[in-house]
């Protein structure tokens, strides 16, 4: 299965989201 554009700028997004 391949992994969206939408939820790997979901993943990125909650990573900024926690080191920030």
């Amino acid at each position: 299965m391949e992994t969206s554009e939408i939820e790997i700028r979901k993943m990125v997004d909650q990573t900024l989201l926690a080191k920030a």
